[in-house]
C-alpha cells in the first residue's frame, strides 16, 4: 500500500481580492456627479427666490469642508503612527469649523432685535441695541411698484447713526426683482433683501434709521431689520491670525518630511473667502458676492498662503 500522503496544502493568502484596477466609469463618475451638484446648485442660486440663499450656503460650506479635505489629505504622504498626523487632522478641522461659523451668522443670523417700517422720506425710526452687539447687520427689503428696466436703475436710501457718535452709516438697496406669493396664493412682485454688515456702529447704545430716498419703483413702506452677531470681525481677524500661524507650522513640519505640501495654500482660501463673504453677502447679489469671495480667496489667499507657507519653513528651518 502506498505511503500516505502527509504534506499539508500550501496556505493561501488571507487578501483574495483579484479585482484589477477601476475603470473609466468608476475613476470619473465621482468628479462627473460632484460638477452636476456644484451646476445644480449654482442654478438654484442665480435662479431660485426661495432656495437660492441656501444653495449658496450649502455651495459655502461646501467649498469650505473640500478644501479642509485637501489640507487633511496631506495625512497620507505620512507613515501610519506618524506623530504629525495629529496636528494636520486637527489643524485642518479647526480651519474648517472656523469657516463655517460667520458663514452661518452670514446666511442665517437667528438674532433678530428689532424690525423697523419706513414709510415715507424723512421717516425715523430709534431703538436701543445692548453690549452684546458687537457686530451688527442690517437688512432692507421693498416691494415694487414698478420692474420696467428703467425703473430698476434706482436705489433706495437710508442711513443709520448712534448716539454719542458722529459715525454714520449710509445704506442703498439695490432692485433686484424677485417673485412672492402673497396671502392667496397671488403672485407678487418685491425686490430680494439686501444685506448690510456695519462698519463704524456696533456696541450697545441707543440708535435711529432714517429714510433717505425712495425712487418710483419702490412700493413703501420700507421694512429694516437689525440683526446683532456676538462675535466682531476684529476677533474673527484674530482668530484666524492665530488659525494661519498653525497652519504655518505644520506646513514647515510637512516640508521637513521631505515633501512639497500645499497645505498652507489649500488652507489659505477658506480663510480668506469666508471672512471677505461674511462682509459682502448680499442676497440681492448674490451670484456676484459668492463669486467675488472666491475669486479673492483663491487669488489672495492661495496665493497668500503659499507665501505664508514658504516663509514658516524659513522661521522654522528644513
Amino acid at each position: 500500500m502506498a505511503a500516505e500522503d502527509t504534506r499539508r496544502a500550501p496556505r493561501r493568502n488571507g487578501n483574495t481580492n483579484t479585482k484589477g484596477p477601476p475603470s473609466v466609469v468608476e475613476r470619473y463618475l465621482p468628479y462627473v456627479l460632484g460638477g452636476a451638484v456644484v451646476l445644480a446648485l449654482l442654478a438654484t442660486v442665480s435662479g431660485s427666490d426661495r432656495y437660492g440663499l441656501h444653495a449658496g450656503a450649502v455651495l459655502a460650506a461646501g467649498v469650505v469642508l473640500a478644501l479642509g479635505y485637501v489640507g487633511w489629505q496631506h495625512t497620507i504622504t505620512l507613515p501610519p503612527g506618524d506623530s504629525l498626523r495629529a496636528p494636520v487632522t486637527a489643524v485642518s478641522g479647526a480651519v474648517a469649523l472656523a469657516c463655517l461659523a460667520p458663514l452661518g451668522l452670514a446666511f442665517f443670523n437667528p438674532h433678530l432685535v428689532r424690525t423697523v417700517t419706513l414709510s415715507r422720506e424723512g421717516d425715523r425710526q430709534e431703538f436701543d441695541l445692548g453690549a452684546d452687539a458687537r457686530a451688527v447687520v442690517v437688512t432692507s427689503s421693498v416691494g415694487l411698484a414698478s420692474t420696467t428696466e428703467e425703473a430698476l436703475q434706482g436705489e433706495y436710501r437710508f442711513h443709520v447713526t448712534r448716539e454719542g457718535t458722529d459715525a454714520d452709516e449710509n445704506l442703498k438697496g439695490t432692485l433686484t426683482v424677485a417673485e412672492s406669493t402673497l396671502a392667496g396664493g397671488a403672485s407678487g412682485r418685491r425686490a430680494r433683501p439686501n444685506r448690510h454688515l456695519l462698519g463704524a456702529l456696533r456696541g450697545a447704545g441707543h440708535y435711529a434709521v432714517t429714510l433717505d430716498h425712495v425712487p418710483s419703483a419702490v412700493r413703501p413702506p420700507v421694512t429694516v431689520r437689525v440683526y446683532t452677531e456676538p462675535v466682531a470681525e476684529w476677533m474673527l481677524a484674530a482668530v484666524y491670525a492665530l488659525l494661519a500661524l498653525l497652519v504655518m507650522w505644520v506646513d514647515a513640519a510637512l516640508f521637513r518630511t521631505g515633501n512639497e505640501p500645499a497645505f498652507a495654500a489649500s488652507l489659505g482660501v477658506p480663510l480668506v473667502a469666508s471672512l471677505l463673504l461674511h462682509r459682502l453677502l448680499n442676497p440681492a447679489a448674490l451670484v456676484s458676492s459668492l463669486l467675488a469671495s472666491l475669486i479673492v480667496g483663491f487669488v489672495v489667499g492661495g496665493l497668500g498662503g503659499e507665501l505664508l507657507g514658504r516663509a514658516g519653513r524659513v522661521v522654522w528651518g528644513k
